[in-house]
C-alpha cells in the first residue's frame, strides 16, 4: 500500500500512537513507571525501524510479532501507575 515508504508509514503510526500515549499520561497524571515505559517503547520502535528498513521478510515478521512485547509493557506500566496512585 505504501510502496517503498512502508517502513516510514509504520513509524508514522508508531509516532501517532506515542503522541496519544503522551496525551493520556498527561491527562491521568501518570506515575514514573508510565514515563519509563514510554522511553523504552520509543527505543524499541527505533530498533524496529532499523530492522524493517531492509525489508527482509523474516525480519519484518519478527518485528511484527515483537509488538506484543510493547503491548505487555504498556499494560504493566498502566497497572503500575494505578498501583502507585
Amino acid at each position: 500500500t505504501f510502496g517503498r515508504y512502508d517502513a516510514e508509514a509504520a513509524m508514522l503510526c508508531y509516532g501517532i500512537f506515542d503522541l496519544l500515549m503522551i496525551q493520556t499520561g498527561l491527562l491521568v497524571g501518570a506515575a514514573w513507571p508510565y514515563w519509563c515505559a514510554l522511553l523504552l517503547v520509543v527505543y524499541w520502535q527505533w530498533q524496529h525501524y532499523q530492522e524493517i528498513q531492509g525489508r527482509d521478510r523474516s525480519a519484518c515478521l519478527r518485528v511484527f510479532l515483537d509488538n506484543n512485547k510493547t503491548g505487555w509493557l504498556w499494560f504493566t506500566a498502566i497497572a503500575a501507575h494505578f498501583a502507585l496512585v
